[in-house]
């Protein structure tokens, strides 16, 4: 059986891998499944991806035939002439949460951070009891 040539530059898929949190396999999947639904070729969302996550891709970009090159280009806008074009809403549907952002909630999320809140409320109350005579109506 024939193993078929990796289109996609692993070199820049184990960089996303290192700063997503996620598989080369779920990667390689993802790049997969996203470039098909916008219509264009896994190397252009390759490319994509990585400079939405900050990551240099102008190596790979100069070893890609120029009709994918022409499909990332078309997913950027230019700064002179900003038109909607097929693919110029790619940007958006980048982002991917990454593991550690998928399960750190914030501090007033936490079970802490609540009984803190209602301590620092009751806390406040009993204060305006006593200093003002206030009570609650």
């Amino acid at each position: 059986m024939k193993r078929r040539k990796r289109r996609l530059d692993q070199k820049l898929v184990k960089k996303i891998c290192q700063k997503i949190g996620y598989s080369e396999k779920y990667i390689c999947e993802q790049i997969s499944k996203r470039a098909n639904r916008i219509g264009i070729s896994s190397e252009a969302w390759l490319v994509i991806w990585a400079k939405n996550l900050g990551l240099g891709t102008a190596r790979y970009q100069r070893s890609l035939s120029p009709t994918i090159r022409e499909e990332i280009m078309s997913a950027f806008p230019s700064n002179e002439n900003f038109s909607s074009r097929s693919a110029g809403n790619t940007l958006n549907e980048v982002k991917i949460v990454t593991k550690r952002e998928k399960y750190q909630k914030k501090w007033y999320e936490k079970p802490v951070g609540q009984i803190l809140i209602s301590v620092v409320i009751m806390i406040i109350e009993i204060l305006l009891t006593n200093l003002f005579g206030l009570t609650k109506p």
